[in-house]
Order: C-alpha cells, then structure tokens, then sequence
C-alpha cells in the first residue's frame, strides 16, 4: 500500500470539494483497496484519505498515461459525498469506463 497518492493542486480540491472522485495517476500508483493520504503536488500533506475503489487504465478513456483511480474520499471520519451521493457518481463513471 502506498501512504500517499500526489495529485494536482486543482484535483484535490475537486476531490476535496466532491465534484469528482476519480484522479489520474502514474501507473500502478496504487492498487485496489489502498488506504492512502492525498497530498497537492505542490503542498504539504491536508487532512484527506481516500479508499482505491477502481482502478482502470487512463488511456482507455483519455489522452493520457497512467490509470484513472476512482476514490472514496474521506476528511477526518466523514466522507466527503453522501453515500448516496458516491454510488451516482460511481455508477456513473463505471458506465463510461465500459
């Protein structure tokens, strides 16, 4: 398991924010059920966590290198979407990854 997973300064606040909950990253960053920190590239660690729900190359839905990750993300012990909330937009990012 990794301890923590780098993303851009703009992912993790939409992260953070729950607009998404997919990131891309370095291929074979992290595997499925990794429990891992999220850290802005250019910051110090925050206070996120995410649980690795999927994991799908990047390159099979856009132009870029790496894998699509799709995260639970978590701040303190409250997630960051409501249940209901994560299971739309999980559903929904799974269906495009078909």
């Amino acid at each position: 398991m990794e301890d923590s997973l780098v993303v851009s300064t703009g992912t993790l606040e939409a992260l953070a924010g729950g607009d998404t909950i997919v990131a891309i990253t370095s291929r074979n960053a992290v595997t499925l059920n990794d429990e891992v920190e999220l850290v802005a590239e250019d910051g110090p660690p925050g206070d996120l966590v995410a649980l690795v729900v999927a994991v799908q190359p990047a390159a099979s839905m856009a132009d870029a290198g790496g894998d699509a990750v799709l995260l639970r993300v978590f701040k303190g012990n409250d997630p960051v979407v409501s249940d209901e909330a994560f299971a739309a937009m999980r559903a929904e990012v799974e269906a495009e990854w078909r």
